[in-house]
């Protein structure tokens, strides 16, 4: 019996993926399971750049606004477990899952399996590692990671504390690296993944969109929502909601860190990083069909999804 088959659309941020999904759904009966990391958590909206209420409404949406900000931490260990449940109730609605985003570590997970020996989060030990942090500083902290996990220290950037954290913390409560766990038996999802990505922009038409999503959602009100975030919701700065892009860098401004100028400019140079760090990741990965944004071929790209899904429902 073969295996059904699920869709990925991956690609970095500004390539295109929400508009390519939602346009799929016109066409053939979809879900689309979000896999971005910030957008899981309710009241951020603007600097997630979440689809809007009406794109919600249009097509059924997974795993968006299903955790507190100001009290959840959710781990690719969780996003595993809540995307395969929620790619069996599409299967059981005959429709078809595509899972849409740029998380690549949670997109690596349902690709390469997830090891369900990892412990879970103790915060007692992720307080004694963060008050480390302020005593030697993050980049000793990232150097200790190095001595003790080597390959897992070549994936993390020095600047992702909250891998760094979660890495030292799985060796601090088992006396294991965290590759050497990740090793051993892996959960994986039972179904055929089909892999889309975008190819990655030109570096001129990725910096006009990255300056223009920015603008864009200052506008739409970015420093009024991380206002609400920190000072009604009472938000720790620690927690990865507020850590994000976008949000951390405002949040600067607005406790006077940095000036307004300054915000934009970090945004911008933490985005542009990020979009690095996800075509890195997206190059690992064998047998992605790669898409582009040019005109010519975009409605036959969107033929192509749609045959293997239409496939995929006769069996």
């Amino acid at each position: 019996m073969k295996k059904k088959k699920i869709i990925f659309i991956m690609g970095h941020t500004n390539s295109g993926k929400t508009k390519l999904s939602l346009k799929i759904n016109n066409f053939t009966p979809i879900e689309i399971i979000n896999v971005d990391s910030t957008a899981v958590y309710k009241y951020m909206n603007i600097g997630t750049n979440k689809p809007t209420k009406k794109q919600l409404k249009e097509t059924k949406h997974h795993l968006i606004d299903i955790k507190e900000p100001t009290t959840d931490i959710y781990s690719a260990g969780e996003f595993f477990y809540d995307a395969n449940k929620a790619i069996n109730n599409i299967f059981n609605l005959n429709k078809t899952p595509i899972l849409v985003g740029g998380t690549m570590l949670y997109f690596n997970v349902l690709i390469n399996g997830f090891s369900p020996t990892l412990p879970k989060a103790n915060y007692k030990i992720r307080k004694k590692i963060e008050e480390l942090s302020n005593i030697i500083g993050w980049n000793n902290l990232y150097n200790k990671l190095k001595r003790i996990d080597y390959k897992l220290w070549k994936k993390i950037h020095p600047n992702d504390h909250i891998r760094i954290i979660r890495a030292l913390e799985v060796f601090l409560i088992t006396n294991k690296k965290m590759t050497k766990i990740n090793n051993g038996f892996k959960n994986k999802l039972p179904y055929e993944i089909i892999k889309f990505s975008f190819k990655p922009l030109d570096k001129n038409i990725l910096d006009l969109k990255i300056n223009n999503r920015l603008e864009k959602m200052l506008k739409l009100g970015l420093e009024k929502e991380t206002k609400t975030l920190f000072f009604k919701k009472n938000i720790n700065k620690k927690l990865p909601s507020i850590n994000s892009i976008g949000y951390k860098q405002m949040l600067s401004y607005i406790s006077n860190e940095i000036n307004y100028d300054q915000m934009k400019k970090k945004i911008v140079h933490a985005t542009k990083h990020l979009v690095k760090h996800q075509i890195t990741w997206l190059k690992k990965w064998k047998n992605i069909n790669w898409l582009d944004n040019k005109k010519k071929t975009y409605n036959n790209q969107i033929k192509k999804i749609i045959d293997i899904i239409k496939e995929n429902i006769k069996k």
